[in-house]
């Protein structure tokens, strides 16, 4: 929940994209 109150988790966010399927991650996220 804190990941999206803050630039840390946009950053989180995109770094665990380049690894791995974002839109694996914002699909059920709803981000």
């Amino acid at each position: 929940g804190k990941q999206r109150n803050g630039p840390i988790g946009t950053v989180k966010l995109t770094f665990l994209g380049r690894h791995t399927r974002f839109e694996n991650y914002a699909g059920p996220t709803g981000f």
